[in-house]
């Protein structure tokens, strides 16, 4: 199943939830989701079908959405949107780690050739 249609595309799509009956049940979901998720180490696969059951993988991919949309890009989707994946690491960690080598590279070479940075 293509879970993709679950999606959201702002936070206040889950706004609804919050009202009346909803708002216990959100919650509960809501804190078994982000627990699911913060257990997860680095290169873990969580499988919707295997470990959501069939009346919560809508609320599950909201919520993994909006885990994801919060901060937490180390954690994606697969592309058939059948299991969430956890990287390595943030994306922005690993770009940043290139930035340092590229630096650090540079530095040596200029180093060696006896010139200054600044």
């Amino acid at each position: 199943m293509d879970y993709s249609q679950y999606r959201i595309n702002s936070v206040r799509e889950l706004d609804s939830y919050l009202k009346g009956e909803t708002r216990e049940w959100f919650l509960d979901r809501l804190n078994k989701v982000y627990g699911l998720l913060m257990n997860m180490k680095p290169l873990d696969l969580l499988s919707i079908e295997k470990n959501v059951s069939p009346e919560n993988r809508e609320i599950f991919v909201k919520l993994a959405c909006q885990f994801i949309a919060e901060g937490n890009s180390d954690y994606e989707f697969t592309p058939d949107w059948q299991a969430v994946r956890r990287l390595k690491e943030k994306p922005e960690e690993s770009i940043r780690r290139s930035n340092k080598i590229r630096e650090e590279k540079r530095a040596n070479k200029l180093a060696k050739k006896g010139k200054r940075l600044v």
